[in-house]
């Protein structure tokens, strides 16, 4: 029997839903930005099985923090004091409509919902975004550089391809864990460095913060092996629904929370 906690925490999220017939009057404002949510993580997919879950049970593990871009804000607000609606830094808009988004799942159970032909979106404020991935449609194009040499460029616009980019948001970086295999007697088992780990992907510096003492370092840069701060490395998915880049997996932090790179 449900407990009067999880009955509590569903009747509020019902509160959250704005029911509309239409989205397309909806203007996101004060950084925030529409998403429309796709996948509940209400099922897992085990071989041709397909298994259905009890998302009231370990809440956090089973919450939606990913969708795609609906609308998006025109620019940035950043204010020097504290408000409801500005991160503590200041950072560009980078996303764009049919992005595909990571976002803090925390804020996706708290946020505004909203409820349209069947379909859930999430209006979600621009810092608690991690990642876009972006789907840029063109061709390639050859060219001659002269003396014999040629190059094979990719034209974004009209083509039969499809490329993915990758773009970490509001300072975060994307790393991945480094595994190493440790003996104990007559067995072996594999353990995650807990204190540093590989850079995966990156993104734009925050341009910067409300508290002085933070800065984004750009010498942070993919292949580089950087040193965790504190209680910053958090998953980007839960192992059971992760799809960003097939089953692998990456922790998630901002470069303001790095205290060193290991030159190797």
């Amino acid at each position: 029997m449900p407990s009067y906690r999880e009955d509590a925490y569903r009747d509020k999220l019902k509160e959250q839903v704005l029911r509309l017939d239409s989205i397309d009057n909806i203007k996101p404002i004060s950084n925030s930005v529409l998403v429309l949510i796709e996948e509940m993580h209400d099922e897992i997919t085990h071989g041709t099985l397909t298994l259905k879950l009890d998302t009231s049970f370990e809440v956090g593990k089973h919450a939606p923090n990913k969708g795609t871009v609906i609308r998006v804000p025109e620019k940035f607000v950043y204010s020097k004091k504290a408000s409801l609606n500005t991160g503590d830094w200041d950072t560009d808009i980078e996303i764009e409509e049919g992005d595909l988004v990571w976002f803090d799942y925390l804020t996706g159970l708290e946020c505004n919902k909203v409820e349209c032909k069947g379909k859930l979106y999430y209006i979600l404020p621009y810092y608690t975004l991690y990642v876009a991935k972006k789907i840029i449609k063109g061709g390639f194009e050859w060219s001659d550089e002269g003396d014999g040499r040629s190059s094979v460029n990719f034209k974004k616009g009209k083509g039969p391809f499809n490329v993915e980019k990758i773009i970490p948001l509001n300072g975060y970086i994307l790393c991945e864990p480094i595994i190493n295999t440790e003996k104990y007697i007559d067995f072996e088992f594999e353990r995650e460095e807990a204190k540093y780990a590989m850079v995966a992907y990156v993104g734009s510096c925050n341009k910067k913060y409300r508290g002085f003492r933070y800065h984004d370092d750009p010498a942070v840069q993919v292949g580089c092996k950087v040193i965790y701060g504190m209680a910053t490395n958090l998953w980007l998915e839960q192992e059971e629904h992760s799809s960003f880049n097939g089953k692998k997996r990456y922790r998630i932090t901002q470069r303001r929370y790095l205290t060193g790179i290991i030159e190797t």
